[in-house]
């Protein structure tokens, strides 16, 4: 039998080079023989047709490379086109001008027996080479779908990863990917919290001497397979008078106290939260959580209350949409920006606040970005590792957010 580590080769030349093909000599040679002859055995190399060009030396002449011609007596001879010829005729043979390449819906397919799937192999038409490999019935009602997909670059997995998610919503589904050369421990097993499977094939898929694909394991348990449990990072972030005590990556430090550590240490509090910067602010100043004036009706506050987290949503959309150079969506939330604030003009006991609102959920988005941008450079001073963490992981703006991206507790005193 040949294992997964023999076929090491031939996923890893699938993943960097998708969707495979090659002159039948060439394909040998970086896969080597065998194993290109029980990948052809097995139909998953198959045949593509017949090269008219075949490989110089030393290519440099304006007709490189040489052309292929069939002699009406049965010779194929590879010819140099220059005037004078560079290169030298050469005899060639069937062999050494047939291509053979992947069909990735007959790969597809091969996948889909041998895990069991129901439905159809096929390519997903609106996504660039993705396909779907079949459905599998995890219950009477339950049908995840399974894909196959082969890039080289982790951004390149965690954008289809987001767009398949962004398709799928709360509904599992899981993605065979060649390797997992090109996508971290880190992401799948983010992808796993989501109910998203993510399974490199080099790691389970056997080949046997009849070169059909083979897995040692029960093909459902492909599917329940789940990273295991991530080392959780233990840190502490409290608060020692004028001083706090910080403890990241093993290291402890000390670190001034300011507003800015304050904030952070808020963000702490609830990772993976997107908090109103106007009420991040109030969290660590005691006031209340919205704006208010004395003799302010109950009604009028709730209505100011929600009036600032429209302004908030506009305020961070701008920002999204200026970071995308999209002028379009700009004007279009400019323009609701506007008829917002006069909508709080014209309402009733609110006459006059409007400007008010719009300063105050502007002024505490520049006063905490600044306040928290100060604190980072003084932290990177106490502890590199973890100003360069917070840098990373936190994002400013109309709602601040702290993201770590693996599993971490923080021990917060204030």
């Amino acid at each position: 039998m040949v294992t997964s580590s023999d076929l090491a080769p031939f996923w890893e030349l699938l993943e960097t080079s998708f969707p495979l093909a090659g002159p039948k000599k060439h394909l040998a040679e970086r896969l080597g023989s065998d194993l290109a002859a029980l990948l052809e055995k097995g139909g998953i190399l198959s045949y593509v047709g017949q090269a008219d060009t075949y490989p110089c030396p030393q290519p440099g002449g304006p007709a490189c490379p040489r052309q292929v011609v069939h002699h009406s007596d049965g010779r194929i001879t590879a010819v140099c086109g220059n005037d004078p010829p560079e290169c030298e005729d050469v005899e060639l043979t069937a062999t050494d001008i047939e291509i053979l390449g992947v069909s990735p819906t007959r790969l597809c397919e091969a996948l889909r027996d041998l895990l069991s799937l129901g439905g159809k192999a096929e390519t997903v038409s609106d996504l660039n080479r993705v396909f779907q490999v079949g459905v599998r019935l995890s219950g009477p009602a339950t049908r995840q779908a399974v894909y196959f997909a082969a890039r080289c670059s982790a951004d390149d997995y965690g954008l289809l990863l987001d767009i398949l998610r962004s398709r799928h919503g709360a509904e599992a589904f899981h993605l065979l990917i060649p390797t997992d050369h090109f996508i971290s421990e880190e992401t799948i097993r983010a992808a796993a919290e989501r109910s998203v499977g993510v399974v490199p094939l080099a790691e389970l898929v056997n080949m046997d001497g009849s070169g059909a694909l083979v897995i040692d394991i029960d093909p459902a348990d492909v599917f329940t397979l789940r990273p295991s449990a991530p080392d959780v990072t233990a840190c502490v972030f409290e608060r020692k008078g004028q001083k706090w005590r910080v403890v990241f990556d093993g290291k402890e430090s000390y670190v001034d106290h300011s507003n800015g550590v304050l904030y952070i240490a808020e963000l702490l509090r609830q990772p993976d939260v997107a908090l109103s910067a106007a009420d991040l602010r109030d969290a660590i100043s005691g006031r209340p959580k919205h704006w208010t004036s004395p003799g302010m009706k109950a009604s009028d506050e709730e209505a100011l209350l929600s009036y600032r987290r429209r302004f908030e949503d506009i305020l961070e959309g701008l920002e999204e949409a200026k970071r995308n150079n999209d002028a379009g969506r700009a004007e279009k939330l400019e323009e609701q920006k506007a008829r917002l604030a006069d909508e709080v003009k014209k309402t009733q006991g609110l006459g006059g606040k409007s400007r008010k609102l719009g300063d105050d959920v502007k002024r505490a988005r520049t006063t905490i970005s600044n306040a928290i941008g100060r604190a980072f450079a003084n932290i990177e001073k106490a502890h590199p590792a973890l100003g360069a963490h917070f840098r990373a992981c936190v994002r400013l703006g109309s709602r601040p957010i702290y993201q770590p991206g693996r599993a971490m507790i923080w021990t917060v005193s204030t």
